[in-house]
């Protein structure tokens, strides 16, 4: 019974980190490529390179210093950046709004 439930723990963790892996090389990739749209450039390579070098600096600053990141992520300022990266999709649809008015 024990080793069902190993198992099954394994197959869930296994899929945990593959959909995270997927997510993040999705969003480096979409990104990338609003990156290079903005600066109308016609290849996203350069800046995939360079947002994945600085995701991994961050990621390491991070993991280096985990009671700074504690201390950050429990601040005002840290939830303010929360709620605007997850209000983006809205601020896209209200620019779209204003854009097809015009």
């Amino acid at each position: 019974m024990e080793s069902g439930a190993s198992e099954n723990g394994f197959i869930k963790l296994s899929l945990w980190s593959s959909s995270l892996f997927i997510k993040c090389i999705l969003l480096l990739y979409v990104a990338a490529h609003l990156l290079a749209q903005a600066l109308k450039v016609s290849s996203h390579r350069p800046f995939t390179f360079l947002l994945a070098s600085l995701v991994y600096v961050f990621v390491n600053e991070s993991i280096r210093r985990p009671a700074e990141f504690a201390a950050f992520s429990g601040s005002a300022s840290f939830a303010v950046f929360l709620l605007v990266v997850q209000l983006i999709p809205v601020i896209y649809i209200i620019v779209h709004k204003f854009r097809s008015r015009v």
